[in-house]
């Protein structure tokens, strides 16, 4: 149901882009709509299972690293993914996601991205 009404509304948002072509710059508009219908993909994805999505922001959730002496920040949720940072023993991040039970989606120093579960423990985020 969710997925049914993102795409509505990127349809509809394509629609008005298309009917207020003379005002917008339509490499622009592509732009914008592409990244707005993300955002709503990205919010959908992100909603909560009894399917109500709350306007407040949700807490934030933390891990720390307990590998013994680092663990790699991957692009993505596979060991041959490109390394983008490393996190040392006793680092905390942000988890993002964790529906995968490997690898949670975490950010770390500004950076997004993938690290194995079996190394990060659910910790307080650092005010």
């Amino acid at each position: 149901m969710k997925k049914m009404i993102v795409a509505f509304l990127c349809l509809a948002l394509v629609s008005l882009a298309c009917l207020d072509s003379a005002a917008l710059d339509l490499v622009s508009a592509d732009q914008t709509i592409v990244a707005t219908c993300m955002n709503l993909m990205a919010t959908t994805a992100d909603a909560t299972a009894d399917d109500h999505p709350t306007l407040t922001n949700a807490p934030q959730l933390c891990a720390a690293v307990i590998a013994e002496t680092a663990e790699n920040l991957r692009a993505g949720a596979d060991l041959n993914a490109r390394i983008i940072d490393h996190m040392k023993h006793g680092d905390v991040v942000q988890v993002i996601n964790r529906d995968d039970s490997m690898w949670w989606r975490v950010a770390h120093d500004g950076r997004e991205g993938f690290a194995r579960s079996l190394y990060l423990q659910i910790a307080e985020c650092a005010p």
